[in-house]
């Protein structure tokens, strides 16, 4: 029956089912859209076993440094580096994993387009829940291909990490922050049932 189908196409039917594979096939293959597949995997498996290894794709040393800013990365010891760096993941583990995993569940991503960005590498994506679509862009190091943030339109989670961070060191200092984000991290309470595209970035309606 498929080879009758074939032979009704015609040469230039066939041609352009074998230009429409090899597209999708490039599409598949694109480093950076395959980083975003890998960690939209992760979180897609059932229970959290599923999403312990999620962090070989987030690059957190530079989200650590991007949160803080250059100028306070810089003063920080190798070891008030690594306790943050470490308290970040932690947070995000406690606070953004189960949405994640909740909503990539749940939801397909399409590929839209790529386009540098200095150093990174941002890959434009649709997120689709059921008939919802919402454009999504994914922040890479083009160094490693590892995830340093993620967008739901305009709403960046790198910028509410920060956002939320930089008045409490400056009020504060860095020891007091990092103490708030430690006490924080581990009485995070659990993420509210939802499957809404902003859940993602740690909002709820």
């Amino acid at each position: 029956m498929l080879n009758r189908a074939f032979k009704r196409a015609g040469p230039l039917g066939i041609l352009l089912v074998s230009v429409l594979l090899s597209c999708n096939a490039s599409i598949a293959a694109e480093p950076g859209f395959t980083s975003v597949q890998n960690i939209v995997s992760v979180f897609s498996g059932s229970g959290s076993d599923s999403y312990h290894n999620a962090g070989s794709y987030i690059d957190y040393d530079a989200m650590s440094q991007r949160s803080l800013g250059d100028a306070q990365w810089s003063k920080l010891t190798a070891k008030q580096k690594h306790e943050y760096t470490a308290a970040l993941k932690v947070l995000m583990e406690q606070r953004y994993y189960p949405r994640w995993h909740r909503i990539f569940s749940k939801a397909k991503v399409e590929y839209v387009s790529k386009a540098a960005s200095g150093s990174d590498l941002l890959i434009k994506t649709n997120l689709v829940v059921g008939k919802k679509r919402d454009a999504m862009t994914w922040r890479l190091n083009d160094r490693s291909d590892k995830v340093i943030s993620l967008a739901i339109g305009d709403r960046d989670l790198l910028d509410r990490l920060t956002n939320r961070l930089q008045p409490k060191l400056k009020k504060n200092g860095f020891q007091a922050m990092l103490s708030w984000m430690q006490a924080h991290a581990q009485g995070e309470q659990p993420a509210t049932q939802t499957s809404s595209a902003e859940s993602v970035l740690g909002e709820s309606h």
